[in-house]
């Protein structure tokens, strides 16, 4: 019996031994699965993140080209309102140039002392200068030349009366010029180096509106470059000169 006891409790035992491998069993193909599910979700997480990353960078790219067309069509835009400032400012001139010849077209018919504009009266000797000659003359190449002051002041005064315009005038007989010792002596301290030549002496005018000329650009020389102009102003000495580049740079 007792053996029977021993053999009947050994039974249970592996019953139950049994009964838990079946559960373990169960346990472990329902992990296994639960591991597949997972698996196969982060699979198609990942997928999803790559789609998205893909999407990410053609978002990206189509937002930089769009960045880059707008800063090409800002560009564009910026270049056509420059030329419209130019075409606008040219037109502006155009009018003003016009009503200025108109009012010394007027003036010349009633006061017999007006010679014209000095831009009209006198130019440079080789083209290649007239932009520095336009520069050393400044706002002066525009003004009217004059026999005397008090022509200009009947002519500051028949503008006003009849609101023409309004003009800047160069009275040949008041015009302060350089004194030709000065003139000489620039120019002799500047005849061996050919870069250098004095504004009054690359310009053509009759003799009598030289004077204008001189009050215009006095004594300021033309250099071929700005390193020349640069020299000219600041390491030679006893010269006090203007300095115009052919370039139209002032020193």
């Amino acid at each position: 019996e007792n053996k029977r006891a021993v053999a009947g409790s050994m039974k249970q035992t592996i019953s139950q031994l049994e009964a838990r491998n079946e559960e373990t069993k169960k346990q472990a193909g329902a992990f296994v699965e639960r591991r597949d599910k997972l698996t196969e979700s982060l699979e198609e997480t990942k997928n999803d993140i790559q789609s998205c990353e893909k999407e990410l960078q053609a978002v990206q790219s189509a937002a930089q080209r769009t960045q880059a067309r707008r800063e090409e069509i800002d560009h564009e835009l910026e270049s056509i309102n420059a030329k419209l400032r130019d075409v606008r400012d040219h037109r502006r001139k155009n009018r003003e140039e016009e009503k200025l010849l108109q009012a010394i077209s007027k003036l010349k018919s009633h006061f017999p002392g007006v010679q014209g504009r000095l831009v009209d009266l006198c130019r440079p000797t080789q083209k290649r200068f007239n932009l520095a000659v336009t520069v050393a003359a400044g706002k002066d190449m525009d003004a009217v030349v004059v026999d005397t002051t008090q022509t200009a002041t009947e002519c500051i005064d028949y503008l006003k009366k009849y609101r023409i315009g309004v003009a800047t005038f160069i009275p040949l007989d008041n015009a302060f010029v350089p004194t030709p010792d000065s003139a000489d002596r620039i120019r002799s301290s500047l005849q061996s180096d050919g870069r250098f030549r004095l504004a009054a002496d690359v310009i053509s005018c009759d003799d009598a509106i030289k004077r204008a000329v001189l009050y215009a650009v006095g004594n300021t020389v033309i250099s071929d470059d700005l390193d020349g102009a640069r020299e000219l102003c600041f390491q030679r000495g006893g010269l006090r000169v203007k300095a115009v580049t052919i370039g139209g740079a002032v020193i």
